[in-house]
């Protein structure tokens, strides 16, 4: 996410079909080679009707549109919505947007996915009905590009079936007879009573199902009926750990119906409810409540502590679907589309118990999470997942239907969730829950494997329009005076490893030019500077062995920071008084994890490569009050040159585990891990672990949502839209923090979640085919498009943790030998062995000449150091308690 102005978009997910939709009617047809009073915006170079169409040409800068006369001829009739439909083609954008109204607003406007290839197309969305005078305006581009428009047209989405709702009684619990307990959680169902049953743990209703669920079916004559599943006779059967209700019946048409449930006990505190239903002949289905949960009905009502609904709410004592965020009609995730939806998982904590769903997402099932319930007024909460879907026959927030379901005769449709509950203190715990007992998927694939990846990143410090004259753009974006290229001494470090890593010679070489070109221009220029995300500028002085100049000039500005940091740990948001917006407005307080720990990075990097002991005990203080301060929040407010102070944010995520983690090593302190894990796990509901959109495509299996919320609050809107780059960043935080790791089981667990974000990243960068992105990262990717968009972003951010993620020895690694003892190299540490004043470890170096090693936390200068058996000269400086020893290759490193 950059502090660029992209698409401004309402996410409006539409049916496949229209088929109880009102008549359609075309508000402009300009294949008669006329105009019909629209007209461009001065960035617009010409704007020409003809045979095919409206033929507009951007003139290159940002933000063209053309814009259209009063709509004259609108729908009539009883209806909300409009299905707009545009036929048109165009080259270069990725989408188009198309702006409704009496006025052009931000909020007021739909996406539309665009080929870009110049093939004619038709796009569709949903807009609020237009009213006499409204107008439309599109943005064809976001800067240059094709367009030529064919036609609009408008379809009336007229409902066919009103979904109602009516508040739900509180189960009584002597009614409920049938009963079923796993571990300690227990269910207990009214005998005669469809979805009427009650779950408690340790004394307390945690939540309770819903009596009154209906079936909702077209009869032969069209029209809806209802199955009251509360009137059916349910027959109850046990087996061993497990309940089995079944209920039949026979409808108007004659088709007979066999409807199950089964509560099977699970391991640890969990109940797994598997819905069946069968019908003899084949139906059109409108309605199916697969599970409707009401947590806090009868018992702690519409309180809570937090609560979560993975990808899409993470919140404290608040509101869901509130505008801390988001404003405007994206602000409602009641009902969401389920590609905005990280992994099957909703949970709700109060008085340290938390109550979780999980859910079988095969089925695309029509997720609904309200907390508090405002769609029964229940006086609780809501967790509910019915069929349809979005997408299949409902929209967003939505509840009417407006498609059927067909269901075959003589089969099957089946549903299973898992309700689960344990002692916590916070829904994180939920989350380590549902990841114990689900697996990781297995990572995704990039075609060519490790050396294409190689190729790939060359080719974007190489060739790509990143590259400019021995500088690098930190992202390629259409204005040049915006990200303009820059000095890049860690570009350098990444090339000259990939031409080490590469088995293409050609290429090899090709870097080994490029490099002998660029680097006599750096003697001028240093080596502070750099362009990708998550760098360490450590690691390239270390390259050019100048670790004691960054030594020298971080000490004063980390012990800066540390000063400036609150009593309480807090480091506060200051609003610019000349920005347009105070993200801080929305926040309960004026300081956030993600802001805080980000500013204590330098001071994080500072303790683990200078051995200091007052500096380091200063900077574990301040860990500690950081700690204390936000134990237990949501990761948030981590940027807040564009999100509000209150989202969260998975950078947030990865601040916080950095502190961690240098605490840790510094100190060896086990509570240091244990706080490392919660911020850790508190990132993952931020990564895909599902495949979002499979059917449209690969890529999204370890994509990662940068933030629960809206640039400025309004657009563009991230949910549902990975931003890889700070999934990305998140991940070089879980490989500093699984080197630690003494457990095999959770190294290889934080591993393959670092390895699929970075392999996704791979997926996600411009190919090779795109000569002047290529190898870049796009800033965004559209899931359903399978195509990124936005600032195209170097490609070191990607490359941090390449080999990581085959198997390789990493580029930059730092590790806590002992306790206090912190190494840091360019390749990699192992084997250290410590006795009787004489220690050795084993080191891996890449780089083809002498680099740097940097050692903290030595008790005192060594008398003696010995390289592969040889005397080697150190370098100790006694102001920053660090060793520097400038070696190559691969051996054994002695000190005495």
């Amino acid at each position: 996410m950059k502090r660029k102005s992209i698409f401004g978009t309402l996410m409006v997910s539409l049916l496949a079909a229209a088929a109880f939709a009102a008549e359609t009617v075309t508000l402009f047809d300009f294949s008669g080679s006329q105009l019909h009073g629209w007209v461009g915006n001065p960035r617009v170079k010409s704007i020409t009707p003809g045979p095919e169409g409206l033929h507009v040409i951007c003139s290159g800068q940002e933000d063209p549109w053309i814009e259209g006369p009063p709509c004259d001829t609108l729908p009539e009739g009883e209806y909300e919505l409009l299905k707009l439909e545009v036929t048109f083609a165009n080259r270069v954008a990725s989408a188009i947007e198309v702006f409704y109204g009496p006025r052009f607003v931000a909020g007021s406007s739909v996406r539309i996915a665009a080929t870009g290839d110049g093939t004619w197309q038709t796009g569709s969305a949903l807009i609020p009905r237009l009213q006499p005078g409204d107008r439309l305006r599109i943005d064809p581009a976001q800067n240059e590009g094709e367009f030529t428009l064919a036609s609009i047209k408008v379809t009336p989405m007229v409902p066919l079936f009103n979904t109602r709702f009516s508040k739900p009684a509180v189960p009584q619990t002597e009614q409920s007879t049938q009963s079923l307990l796993a571990g300690d959680l227990v269910l207990r169902h009214h005998p005669r009573r469809w979805g009427d049953f009650i779950l408690e743990r340790k004394g307390l209703r945690l939540a309770s199902g819903q009596a009154n669920d209906d079936i909702v079916v077209l009869n032969a004559a069209g029209q809806p009926t209802t199955i009251a599943l509360s009137d059916l006779e349910l027959n109850w059967e046990r087996q061993d750990n497990a309940l089995l209700c079944v209920a039949s019946h026979r409808d108007a048409d004659g088709r007979a119906w066999r409807i199950s449930r089964s509560f099977q006990a699970q391991n640890g505190n969990a109940i797994a409810i598997n819905t069946t239903i069968m019908l003899s002949a084949a139906a059109d289905m409108i309605n199916v409540p697969w599970l409707t949960l009401f947590p806090g009905l009868g018992s702690f009502g519409s309180a809570k502590d937090q609560a979560l609904f993975a990808g899409v709410e993470y919140l404290m004592d608040e509101p869901s679907s509130d505008t801390k965020d988001i404003e405007g009609p994206n602000a409602i995730r009641r009902l969401v589309s389920n590609h905005k939806v990280c992994f099957p998982l909703m949970a709700i904590l109060q008085d340290r118990q938390w109550l979780a769903l999980s859910w079988d997402e095969s089925l695309k099932p029509g997720p609904i999470f309200d907390s508090p319930d405002r769609i029964y007024n229940s006086g609780a909460h809501l967790f509910a997942l019915w069929s349809p879907g979005v997408c299949q026959g409902r929209i967003e927030n939505d509840f009417n239907v407006y498609e059927p379901m067909h269901w075959e005769g003589n089969r099957d449709y089946s549903m299973t969730t898992l309700i689960s509950a344990g002692d916590g203190d916070s829904v994180i715990a939920a989350v380590k829950d549902y990841l114990q007992r689900k697996q990781l998927p297995p990572l995704p694939e990039y075609a060519g494997g490790y050396q294409a990846a190689l190729a790939l990143l060359a080719k974007g410090w190489l060739d790509s329009s990143s590259y400019a004259d021995g500088k690098w753009r930190h992202a390629v974006v259409p204005n040049p005076e915006k990200f303009a290229a820059q000095p890049a001494a860690d570009a350098l470090v990444f090339l000259a490893w990939l031409a080490g890593e590469t088995t293409d010679a050609a290429l090899a070489t090709r870097i080994r030019q490029r490099l002998a070109e660029v680097l006599p221009k750096y003697q001028e220029l240093g080596y502070s500077s750099g362009v990708s995300h998550g760098r360490h500028e450590l690691f390239v002085r270390m390259y050019f062995n100048q670790s004691l100049s960054w030594l020298d000039r971080a000490a004063g500005g980390a012990r800066d920071i540390l000063a400036k940091l609150r009593s309480d740990g807090s480091s506060p948001y200051v609003a610019n008084p000349t920005a347009k917006h105070d993200y801080g407005v929305t926040h309960w307080t004026d300081h956030a994890n993600g802001l805080t720990a980000n500013r204590l990075t330098l001071p994080a990097y500072y303790a683990q490569a200078a051995g200091d002991p007052a500096f380091r005990a200063d900077f574990l203080g301040a860990v500690d009050r950081v700690l204390d301060l936000y134990r237990h929040d949501a990761p948030r407010g981590a940027q807040t040159w564009e999100i509000a102070l209150h989202t969260p944010d998975i950078l947030g995520a990865a601040y916080m585990l950095k502190l961690c983690v240098a605490a840790y090593r510094i100190s060896g302190d086990e509570k240091y891990l244990s706080e490392a894990e919660y911020w850790a796990l508190s990132g993952v509901p931020f990564v895909y672990l599902i495949d979002p959109v499979l059917e449209h495509g690969p890529v999204g299996r370890y994509g990662t949502i940068a933030v629960l919320g809206a640039t400025s609050w309004k657009a563009p809107f991230w949910i549902g839209l990975p931003v890889q780059w700070c999934g990305l960043v998140y991940r070089n935080e879980l490989l500093h923090y699984l080197d630690e790791l003494p457990n095999r089981e959770k190294r290889q667990f934080w591993q393959q979640l670092a390895d699929g974000i970075t392999i996704a990243g791979l997926q996600m960068t411009h190919p090779l085919s795109d000569s002047k992105l290529q190898g870049l990262l796009p800033d965004f990717f559209i899931l359903a498009q399978q195509q990124g968009n936005g600032p195209a972003i170097n490609p070191g951010t990607v490359q941090h943790g390449l080999p990581q993620a085959f198997g390789k020895t990493p580029i930059f690694s730092t590790k806590a030998v002992v306790p206090g003892v912190i190494v840091h190299a360019l390749g990699d540490i192992s084997n250290w062995r410590g006795a009787d004043g004489r220690c050795e470890l084993d080191l891996a170096l890449w780089p083809e000449g002498p680099s740097e090693v940097v050692i903290s936390g030595l008790s005192k200068e060594p008398a003696i150091l010995r390289w592969q058996n040889a005397p080697v000269t150190g370098q100790w400086s006694e102001t920053h308690r660090t060793l520097i020893v400038s070696i190559a290759g691969k051996g054994r490193l002695t000190i005495e």
